[in-house]
């Protein structure tokens, strides 16, 4: 008799890219639209049953999703999470960074505000997209943000200063719930932080 050997199952998730994703209360590291877990050793003729949860933004809302898959020793498992509006291309996901003015977007404890300081005839840019507002102090609003996990934004400012272009470039890590200050610049008579 050939004694039966034991071997881990392994399970795909497929889930929206910005999701955050637990099997049995632990929660995965990885990140993108696929994401795998391998389970410990199995014993054969035997069925496990395991808890795959999901919690992703959706249209500035959380979505939390829960699904149960049933395993055995060596199987190939996939569970799939789906948004009922995905992005199109991996490019649309990065609009999610864009920012808007302030006045543009409600009070939401998942945002985080960036207010600018900058000479008033500054042009500003975020993530590469040039800003609209003006004024010496510009507010900014970002889309919902997943909690605890930190966000980069790149943030460009050029203006004229006696007669030759300035540029300031500042990069910066913020969370959800955060406001920080950038000072790039100050109009003239203004202090400035720097």
């Amino acid at each position: 008799m050939i004694p039966f050997i034991p071997y881990p199952a392994a399970i795909t998730i497929r889930v929206p890219y910005s999701a955050e994703v637990w099997v049995q209360e632990q929660k995965l590291d990885q990140t993108g639209e696929e994401r795998s877990f391998i389970t410990p050793m199995l014993k054969p003729n035997q069925t496990y049953p395991y808890h795959v949860r999901a919690i992703w933004f959706e249209d500035g809302k959380i979505v939390s999703a829960d699904q149960r898959v049933e395993v055995h020793s060596g199987d190939r498992a996939s569970v799939t999470f789906m948004e009922s509006n995905p992005p199109a291309s991996p490019e649309s996901r990065e609009q999610s960074k864009i920012l808007t003015p302030e006045a543009d977007q409600g009070k939401n404890p998942s945002a985080a505000r960036i207010e600018v300081h900058v000479p008033k005839e500054a042009q500003v840019w975020i993530e590469g997209k040039k800003m609209t507002s003006t004024g010496d102090v510009r507010r900014f609003v970002t889309p919902v943000l997943i909690p605890g996990q930190e966000y980069t934004y790149d943030i460009r400012a050029r203006w004229k200063e006696n007669g030759r272009e300035v540029g300031r470039d500042r990069q910066i890590m913020i969370r959800a719930g955060e406001q920080q200050k950038v000072v790039l610049g100050t109009s003239p008579g203004a202090s400035s932080n720097r």
